[in-house]
């Protein structure tokens, strides 16, 4: 029977480390998703600076 033991204990360990796999991939999306957030707003905030410190441009009048 030892065979067929640790047989069963490698496969209950494979199922084991399945769920640790499925977790683990939860938890990267999640946090994928909220870097992703993240990357959006640094993006509008910077552009908000950028308008922010830009130059006005200069007014030209038209030729009459």
């Amino acid at each position: 029977m030892g065979v067929v033991d640790r047989l069963f204990d490698a496969m209950k360990a494979t199922v084991e480390m399945r769920g640790d796999i499925d977790r683990n991939a939860d938890k990267l999306r999640a946090t994928a998703d909220a870097v992703l957030d993240h990357e959006k707003r640094l993006i509008r905030i910077e552009t908000l600076v950028e308008f922010s410190t830009a130059r006005p441009a200069t007014r030209r009048l038209p030729r009459v």
